[in-house]
C-alpha cells in the first residue's frame, strides 16, 4: 500500500513538470508571437521609415520629401495584415510628404472590398478600412514647409499640429480627414492662423478648412472673411446651419459639398456675391471604358451625371470622367435664395439635395438653367432636385413663371416642371415652345396628357427620363430627339403629327408601358421604330398605311 502512494506520489511529481515544462515552453513560444517586430525601410530619396507592430508607432525620419508610398502590411505576417498607427511621428529634416505616400493598408481585395464598391455619402466614405486605422495626434516639424492633398493617406487624424515653416497648404489637403476635429498653427506662422480649431490664412480673410468631424450645429464665420477655400467645408457631418458675413465675395468651389445635414445658409444677404462655381477633381479621373457613343449608357451619362471628355477610341485611349463637386451637393437643404448680384450657378450646385423643394430666382441672374451646351459652365441643372416652387424676382429679365411651369423670358425653352403628384393633370404647352430643355420633367413630374400645340427644334437630354407622362402629342413634328429623352419614362401613348426627323437609339430606352396602359411595350417598340426611326415626310400614304399597321398588329 505505501509503495503504491509512493508510485502515485512519484507520477504527480512527473506530471507536475511536464505541465510546468509546458507552460514555460509555450510562454517562450507565445512571448516570441508576440514579440514586437519592427520593419522598416526607404520612402524615397533620404527618407526613411520604421513601424513597431507592438507599440503601433511609425516614424519618418531623414532628409527631405517623403515620395514613396509606404505599404508596411507588405512586410508583416497575414495576421497582421489588418494593423493600426496608434502614434505617427515625422521627424525634424522630413519637409514635405507626397499626396497619399504616408501610408497604404492593405489592398481592397485583402479588405473584402468588391470592384463595385463605391464610398458613399457622409459617413460611409472609409467604411472599408474597418479597423485599420486609428485616431491620432500629429504634431509636424519645424522645417516641414508643404501641406499636400491627401497626404496622410489611409491613416486617419483627429488633430494636427501646423509648425511656423509650414508656407503652403495645398487645396483637399485636409478631404480624406472625416475625424479631424482640430487643427492648430503656430502663433508665428507668417500665412497662417487658427481659431477654435478652424484654418485660416493669417488675416483671417479667408476661410481655409473647417474640419470635417468638429462637432456643433451651428457656425458663424467671422466678419474678416471674404471668401472660403475650395472645399473648406466639405464632408462635415454635424452642422446643419452655417451663417456667413455680409462682407463675403466668394464661395470656394465646392465649399459645403457633403454637408448631409447643413439645411440653412444665409446667401441671400450677401450682395456681393455674382458666381457659384464646381470644383473639378481633376485628379480623380477613373477609367470607366472605351468610347462608344452607340452603346454608351444613357442612365450613367445623363442621370448619374458621368461627364465624359475627348476620346480617341483608334488610339487605345480611354473613356473617364473627373469628379466634379458642387457646392451644395449632398447637403440637407430645402431652399435656395439667390443674392441679390447672382448672375451665374455652376451645373452640378444642387446635385443629390433631396430636400431642395423652393427656388428663388434673383433679379440678377442670366444663366442658363436645363439647356445650353454639353460643357457650358453655365448651365445649371436643377432637375437634381425635387423642386415644388419657383419663384423669380419681379425684376429679373431671363425667366418667366406659366401655370408653374419655368421658361425664358421669350418662351421659347421650357426649363423647368415642377413635381406634381396628379395624375390626371393636363399640360399645354404654347406653341412658341421650341425646346423641351434637358431634364425638363426628369423624375419630378406626373401628368395624365401632355400636349405641344406647335413643333419642337429640340426634345433634350432625358427631358423626360423616369416621369410618368400618360399620353404624350405634339401636334407640330420634332427636328431632335435627344439621348435618354424619355429614357425608363412610364407613358401609354406617344404621337407626333409631324413626325420626327433625327432621333437617338437611346431616346426611349427601357420605357415602362405595360403597367396598365393601353399599349404594351411591344406595341410601343413597334411604335416609335415605325413611326420615330424614319425621317420626316409629308407623303400621306405612308402614314397611313403606317398607322393601321401599328393599329392592327
Amino acid at each position: 500500500m505505501i509503495a503504491r502512494r509512493g508510485i502515485i506520489k512519484r507520477a504527480g511529481y512527473i506530471i507536475t513538470l511536464m505541465i510546468a515544462f509546458w507552460m514555460v515552453a509555450g510562454g517562450l513560444f507565445f512571448a516570441q508571437s508576440v514579440q514586437a517586430k519592427v520593419v522598416s525601410g526607404s520612402c524615397g530619396g533620404e527618407t526613411k521609415y520604421r513601424y513597431d507592430s507592438k507599440s503601433k508607432k511609425l516614424e519618418l525620419y531623414g532628409r527631405g520629401v517623403v515620395s514613396q508610398t509606404i505599404r508596411v502590411d507588405e512586410q508583416l505576417s497575414r495576421k497582421n495584415r489588418y494593423f493600426q498607427v496608434k502614434k505617427l511621428v515625422i521627424r525634424q529634416g522630413i519637409t514635405a510628404i507626397k499626396d497619399s505616400s504616408v501610408l497604404q493598408y492593405a489592398s481592397e481585395e485583402e479588405r473584402g472590398i468588391s470592384d463595385d464598391y463605391e464610398p458613399g455619402w457622409g459617413f460611409d466614405v472609409w467604411r472599408g478600412l474597418g479597423d485599420a486605422t486609428e485616431k491620432l495626434y500629429v504634431k509636424l516639424p519645424e522645417g516641414f514647409t508643404t501641406i499636400t492633398a491627401n497626404m496622410f493617406g489611409d491613416i486617419q487624424v483627429r488633430e494636427i499640429y501646423i509648425p511656423a515653416s509650414v508656407t503652403k497648404i495645398e487645396e483637399g489637403a485636409f478631404g480624406a480627414q472625416i475625424y479631424i476635429t482640430n487643427i492648430r498653427v503656430s502663433s508665428i506662422n507668417p500665412k497662417y492662423r487658427s481659431q477654435n480649431g478652424v484654418l485660416y490664412n493669417k488675416k483671417m480673410t479667408t476661410l481655409i478648412c473647417y474640419p470635417m468631424g468638429k462637432e456643433g450645429r451651428t457656425f458663424v464665420v467671422p466678419d474678416t472673411v471674404r471668401q472660403t477655400a475650395p472645399l473648406s467645408f466639405k464632408g462635415n457631418y454635424y452642422l446643419k446651419k452655417i451663417v456667413l458675413p455680409k462682407n463675403l465675395h466668394k464661395l470656394g468651389e465646392g465649399s459645403f459639398f457633403d454637408c448631409i445635414l447643413l439645411k440653412d445658409v444665409n446667401l441671400e444677404t450677401l450682395n456681393h456675391l455674382e458666381r457659384i462655381s464646381d470644383y473639378y477633381n481633376k485628379s480623380d479621373v477613373r477609367v470607366i471604358h472605351y468610347y462608344d457613343s452607340e452603346n454608351e449608357d444613357p442612365y450613367d451619362r445623363y442621370v448619374n451625371g458621368v461627364d465624359y471628355f475627348a476620346l480617341d477610341h483608334d488610339e487605345g485611349q480611354f473613356d473617364g470622367y473627373l469628379k466634379r463637386y458642387g457646392t451644395f451637393a449632398g447637403t440637407g437643404i430645402t431652399s435656395f435664395r439667390m443674392p441679390s448680384n447672382l448672375q451665374y450657378i455652376a451645373p452640378e450646385t444642387f446635385r443629390n439635395c433631396e430636400q431642395l423643394k423652393t427656388f428663388y430666382i434673383g433679379k440678377a441672374f442670366r444663366g442658363k438653367i436645363n439647356y445650353g451646351e454639353e460643357g457650358d459652365p453655365d448651365t445649371l441643372f436643377l432637375y437634381y432636385a425635387p423642386i415644388r416652387l419657383i419663384q423669380i424676382d419681379k425684376e429679373n429679365t431671363s425667366y418667366q413663371l406659366q401655370n408653374e411651369i419655368l421658361y425664358t423670358r421669350d418662351g421659347h425653352i421650357l426649363c423647368q416642371a415642377l413635381k406634381n403628384d396628379n395624375a390626371d393633370s393636363q399640360l399645354t404647352i404654347p406653341s412658341c415652345v421650341t425646346e423641351i430643355a434637358d431634364g425638363a420633367f426628369y423624375r419630378n413630374s406626373e401628368f395624365g396628357a401632355i400636349e405641344v400645340k406647335g413643333s419642337l427644334e429640340r426634345i433634350g437630354i432625358s427631358a423626360f427620363a423616369c416621369a410618368d407622362v400618360g399620353s404624350f402629342y405634339v401636334k407640330g413634328g420634332v427636328n431632335y430627339l435627344d439621348r435618354g429623352s424619355f429614357y425608363q419614362s412610364a407613358i401609354s401613348e406617344w404621337r407626333c403629327h409631324g413626325g420626327v426627323k433625327k432621333y437617338e437609339k437611346s431616346a426611349f430606352q427601357d420605357v415602362d408601358a405595360t403597367n396598365g396602359y393601353a399599349i404594351d411595350m411591344n406595341a410601343i417598340t413597334k411604335l416609335y421604330q415605325e413611326l420615330l426611326y424614319v425621317n420626316a415626310t409629308t407623303d400621306l400614304s405612308y402614314w397611313v398605311k403606317t398607322i393601321w399597321n401599328w393599329i392592327t398588329m
